[in-house]
């Protein structure tokens, strides 16, 4: 019989299609398409996409999303939200809660995605965003650690942060902030 996957396992394809972004993403110094759209429908849409993994694991999720217009690389944009969604789930328990929260104001828009998982401990959060880390050696079939390389690379092109509150045992929270205007 063929072999089963779980949501989380990565095609060989992703692995590669996320090596190209992100060699082509360190090869280029800004954002050139940027664009003014709604964050906090790109927001949803993104929530919508990865509603059936929710389900599979019955998480509850927590949506506050004030209404907030960016100028910003939209698809590029898109890729933080799927990795950091992505990431929630797979790090939470079954039956977990995870929180997406967008506050905005006149200059910068600010977008939390946190869950009560596993958390992290001091050396995984020093090492986070390295290309191909992977905190759990058992669990490297869940991903191919190049997510959150993703993630902070594009928030350097589009002039934005992304920052991790976490302890092992308490879940994470990932905070990105972006300015309104590109």
């Amino acid at each position: 019989s063929p072999p089963t996957t779980t949501p989380h396992t990565p095609h060989p394809t992703q692995l590669s299609s996320n090596v190209l972004l992100l060699s082509n993403l360190e090869a280029t110094d800004k954002v050139v398409e940027k664009t003014a759209y709604r964050l906090d429908e790109q927001i949803r849409r993104s929530i919508l996409l990865i509603e059936p993994h929710l389900e599979h694991k019955r998480l509850e999720i927590q949506i506050d999303l004030e209404p907030a217009q960016i100028v910003a690389g939209e698809e590029m944009m898109r890729h933080v939200w799927t990795n950091l969604l992505g990431n929630a789930i797979k790090f939470s328990p079954e039956g977990g809660t995870v929180g997406v929260l967008l506050r905005a104001d006149e200059d910068k828009a600010v977008v939390s995605v946190s869950d009560m998982g596993i958390g992290m401990d001091d050396e995984v959060k020093l090492h986070i965003f390295d290309k191909f880390y992977q905190s759990d050696k058992s669990r490297s079939t869940a991903g191919n650690g190049l997510g959150l390389s993703l993630v902070k690379r594009i928030l350097e092109l589009s002039d934005g942060d992304i920052v991790v509150d976490s302890a092992p045992g308490e879940g994470t929270c990932f905070t990105v902030s972006l300015p309104i205007n590109g």
